[in-house]
């Protein structure tokens, strides 16, 4: 769900899990098509609020806690042992007491990680809450060595022949334009580093990018 617009009706959208959704009104008005959970926010602007099991008031039957459709889809293939990145567009994900069980109040916001310790049904945990694995990404693995020693303030440039592909967090999933294609900067391109790198990723404000295929300049 989604909250602002012209005349603050918001919008809501139906999960297909995964980050992905389906929506009316995609591209071309009075049309119903697949995007990433974040499309609505970058066309529309519009406020993501997170989802609900309920619409006007009156529960969804298949998302109630327990049923079949409480079985995330797992489509990342979370493992344990893996670290993992909550990705979300903008709302928390919800902790629960158990796979598809009631919410526990650990929300976990976009870009906090945490080491999976068991994984059933689709939900992992970190040993404390449970967690839909639609909305988690496994962080890439190993983290780039930043060879360059690339710091805060530097300016850097594209190296890789091929592009660089910007990650919506470090390590996390690719970024993808208004359009859903992927993201990707062409050799040359050039930004200024905003933050104190992160494991070996850096960013220029809002997308992250692999320092092995990056240069100090």
């Amino acid at each position: 769900m989604w909250t602002g617009g012209s005349k603050g009706h918001g919008h809501s959208a139906i999960s297909l899990g995964g980050g992905r959704i389906r929506t009316i009104d995609f591209k071309v008005a009075g049309r119903t098509g697949e995007t990433d959970l974040g499309w609505v926010e970058r066309a529309w602007g519009l406020r993501y609020e997170g989802w609900t099991e309920d619409i006007g008031g009156v529960r969804v039957p298949w998302l109630a806690p327990g049923s079949v459709r409480a079985i995330a889809a797992n489509p990342n293939r979370v493992a344990v042992g893996d670290v993992v990145i909550v990705v979300t567009a903008a709302a928390p994900l919800l902790g629960r007491n158990k796979p598809g069980g009631n919410k526990t109040g650990a929300d976990l916001n976009p870009g906090r990680t945490f080491k999976v310790t068991a994984v059933k049904d689709g939900w992992a945990t970190d040993g404390k809450s449970w967690y839909s694995t639609d909305y988690l990404w496994p962080r890439l693995r190993p983290n780039p060595a930043n060879k360059a020693d690339i710091k805060e303030n530097d300016t850097v440039r594209v190296t890789a022949k091929s592009g660089l592909r910007a990650r919506r967090f470090p390590g996390g999933p690719i970024s993808t334009d208004k359009n859903g294609r992927p993201v990707v900067r062409d050799r040359g391109w050039k930004f200024t580093v905003k933050k104190p790198p992160v494991s070996g990723w850096v960013t220029g404000g809002s997308n992250w990018y692999s320092s092995e295929h990056l240069e100090r300049i």
